[in-house]
């Protein structure tokens, strides 16, 4: 088993929130004796989890759950106030927009400022300034003042220090959300590279794509409380089922079993390669396979899966399709779609669809569930590979050949 880096026994967060009696100066004034009571908010609850050298553990839960406060604790943010931590190495966190800037001083100075906050010397930061402003892509920028920077631009220039920290634990909050696309790519590359070295990575993100393609196991919270951990398709389901709508009047019960108008809920939609091992990306020249698991709880006629493939504009690039017919009530039904790669490099989307014909007319039949995958080719013009072959002839003119 591997190293334990992060021990987490009963931790617990209080927050104390101010309530004022008396809200306005009359009020003070009549009543002098009134003054500020504080309630206790309990953001975390005996959360208990380890985390192993080389993971790259998910944290996930709705908003308020409590992920960005665990993360805070891990990062020395905030004081714990139940239970212990035991963190072996160092943490290089990146966690919110701001934190370790000054907004009057320029880019380059705050480079050193937070590449020293981090744990590095001057003379570190100096060795790695140029890989820090090559992948921030800030080169005509160093010498402005932060308070002139953009959110995304200040995201790109905090998380190219956090990764040229040398940090043996990276923390990495949901900001990345900031970035564009092209960005975002750049930042899954460096997911990739620390999973392939054995890195230790803690990632909170609501992007379940990004939970299911990198992480190793995921910890799911709710009102502060752990409710679930474990690998990415045991955990990510109920995170799903967390976030269903409510149906009226029945108790305020989360709908879990689908809807009226989405009987068929899809309980999986995995990515697998060939060797039936998640995708991260799907290579050049490689045959990507999508399982799916269905549950209907009624009949249904001429059913069939679709899976639209989107580029990252939102335009269709194509479909891939499967034929159930009847779908069973209560019948469970596993389906499988292979697909050879002929796209050309890029993000694409991959958004399931389950179709059937509902009183003679076909309908959707399922609430729609996305998953985005990376494509690597070596070269490629627009969104596809197009298979074909090419001769080259050596053209002679026979007569001139022949003359004498």
């Amino acid at each position: 088993m591997s190293e334990v880096v992060i021990t987490c026994e009963g931790v617990g967060k209080v927050f104390r929130i101010p309530r004022a009696d008396q809200r306005t100066l009359r009020g003070r004034i009549l009543h002098p004796g009134s003054g500020t009571r504080f309630e206790e908010f309990r953001a975390i609850k005996s959360v208990d989890v380890e985390i192993r050298k080389g993971e790259f553990f998910g944290v996930v839960g709705r908003n308020g759950s409590g992920k960005s406060t665990l993360l805070k604790i891990l990062a020395g943010i905030y004081k714990l106030d139940e239970g212990s931590i035991e963190i072996d190495g160092s943490i290089a966190p990146f966690i919110e927009l701001g934190v370790g800037f000054n907004e009057d001083l320029s880019a380059r100075d705050n480079v050193f400022i937070n590449g020293a906050i981090l744990g590095m010397s001057r003379k570190q930061v100096a060795d790695r300034f140029d890989a820090i402003v090559e992948f921030a892509e800030l080169h005509q920028f160093m010498e402005m003042k932060l308070r002139n920077f953009s959110s995304g631009m200040l995201m790109r220039l905090a998380f190219a220090i956090a990764v040229q920290s040398g940090a043996e634990i990276l923390l990495i909050d949901e900001v990345l959300a900031v970035g564009d696309g092209r960005f975002q790519r750049k930042c899954h590359e460096v997911f990739r590279e620390r999973k392939r070295r054995g890195e230790t990575v803690v990632f909170v993100s609501h992007d379940m794509n990004a939970i299911e393609a990198f992480c190793d196991r995921v910890l799911l919270l709710e009102n502060g409380v752990q409710i679930a951990l474990g690998p990415p398709a045991v955990v990510v389901p109920k995170y799903h089922e967390l976030n269903r709508p409510i149906e009226d009047g029945i108790d305020g019960a989360p709908v879990t079993e689908g809807s009226e108008q989405h009987p068929v809920v899809i309980r999986r939609f995995e990515l697998l390669d060939e060797q039936g091992e998640p995708m991260e990306a799907w290579p050049a020249d490689s045959t990507l396979g999508l399982e799916v698991d269905l549950d209907s709880p009624t009949r249904l006629e001429q059913a069939m899966v679709r899976v639209l493939v989107t580029n990252e504009g939102g335009g269709l690039v194509g479909a891939l399709t499967a034929q159930l017919n009847t779908l069973e009530p209560d019948a469970p039904r596993t389906v499988r779609i292979d697909a050879e790669n002929i796209l050309g490099a890029g993000t694409y989307g991959l958004e399931i669809e389950v179709h059937a014909v509902v009183d003679g007319r076909p309908q959707l039949v399922a609430a729609p569930r996305r998953r985005d995958i990376d494509v690597d080719a070596d070269r490629s013009v627009g969104v596809a590979r197009i298979p074909h072959t090419s001769t080259v002839t050596d053209t002679v003119d026979h007569e001139l050949a022949h003359a004498d």
